[in-house]
C-alpha cells in the first residue's frame, strides 16, 4: 500500500510524534463519547491502556521497518537475506494496524454490550464504583449540632409541632425541667404545649455557647448555654438564661433528643409589652 510505504520510509521520530497526536485525539473522542453516553469510567481507562501499550509497538515497528528499507530492484539483483527477517515479518505496519484496530473494536463492543445490558446491570456497576469511592459523611457531632439548631429555630418561631418533632418517642424518653422529671412523651408533649399556649411570642431564643461530645457513633451529648426573651399572653416580658443538656440519638429519619435536662434563671421580668 502506498500509505504504508510512505510510513515505512518516514523517520521513526516523525512516526512517534504523529502517534502521540493521534492518541491524544482518540482519547478526546473516547472521553466525549463516554460522557454523552454515560459510559462507565473504565472505558476511558481501557482506551488509555491500549494506546499506552501501542506506543512501544509502534516505536519498534517504525525503527525496524525504516532500517530495512531497500530499493525494490537493487542494481546488482535481489536484496540479500538478513538474519532478522523473521522479526521484520512480525513487526509490520499491517500487523500493528490490525492489532490496534482490533483492540479498539473490542472496546467498542464492550461499551455497546454495557449500554444494551439494561439499567439493572448499569446500576450495579455504578453502585460498585460508589462503594469504592471515598464517602464524605457528616460527623455525628456536626449532625447533632445541626439538629439542636433546628430545635432553636422551631422554639423561637413558636412552632410547637416542629419543636416536638425533634424529641424521640422511644419508651425510655425522659426530660427534666430543673428538679421536675418528666417521663414519657405523652406527659412531655402536654408540658410543652401548655408552655407554648401561655406565650404570645418569643422574640429571642439564642445559643451563646454549644459543645458537642460524641459518646458513640449513634449518640451525641449536646450542652448549650441559652438565653430566652418571651412575651406571655398578658403582655408580660420574661427573660431567662440557662443551660440545656440533651442527649441526641441517631434514628432512621435523623437525630432526636432522647434525654434532656434544662435549668434556667430569670434575669429580667417586667410588666407590659416591650
Amino acid at each position: 500500500m502506498a500509505i504504508l510505504d510512505r510510513v515505512r520510509r518516514a523517520s521513526p521520530w516523525w512516526v512517534l510524534a504523529a502517534y502521540v497526536v493521534i492518541a491524544w485525539l482518540l482519547l478526546q473522542i473516547v472521553r466525549a463519547a463516554a460522557q454523552s453516553l454515560e459510559l462507565p469510567p473504565w472505558i476511558f481507562t481501557v482506551a488509555w491502556v491500549l494506546l499506552l501499550i501501542g506506543l512501544p509497538i509502534v516505536a519498534a515497528t517504525s525503527f525496524i521497518q525504516h532500517r530495512h528499507v531497500t530499493p525494490l530492484m537493487p542494481p546488482d539483483g535481489p536484496a540479500p537475506a538478513r538474519d532478522d527477517d523473521a522479526i521484520r515479518q512480525v513487526f509490520t505496519w499491517s500487523n500493528t494496524l490490525v492489532g490496534g484496530l482490533g483492540g479498539f473494536i473490542a472496546l467498542a463492543i464492550s461499551a455497546t454490550a454495557w449500554i444494551l445490558s439494561g439499567p439493572e446491570a448499569r446500576l450495579m456497576d455504578l453502585a460498585a464504583e460508589t462503594l469504592e469511592a471515598p464517602v464524605d459523611r457528616e460527623s455525628p457531632t456536626d449532625a447533632a449540632s445541626g439538629a439542636f439548631r433546628e430545635l432553636a429555630r422551631a422554639i423561637q418561631g413558636m412552632d410547637v409541632d416542629g419543636t416536638l418533632a425533634l424529641y424521640d418517642d422511644g419508651p425510655g424518653f425522659s426530660h427534666a425541667f430543673g428538679a421536675e422529671l418528666i417521663e414519657g412523651r405523652a406527659a412531655f408533649d402536654l408540658q410543652i404545649r401548655d408552655g407554648f399556649s401561655a406565650l404570645r411570642e418569643i422574640p429571642t431564643w439564642e445559643v451563646d455557647q454549644l459543645t458537642a461530645t460524641e459518646l458513640d457513633p449513634n449518640t451525641v451529648l449536646i450542652v448549650a448555654r441559652i438565653r430566652e426573651v418571651a412575651i406571655d399572653t398578658t403582655g408580660a416580658r420574661r427573660a431567662y438564661a440557662g443551660v440545656l443538656t440533651n442527649v441526641f440519638v441517631r434514628r432512621d429519619d435523623g437525630w432526636r433528643i432522647s434525654y434532656g435536662h434544662s435549668v434556667a434563671d430569670t434575669i429580667d421580668e417586667s410588666g407590659g409589652s416591650n
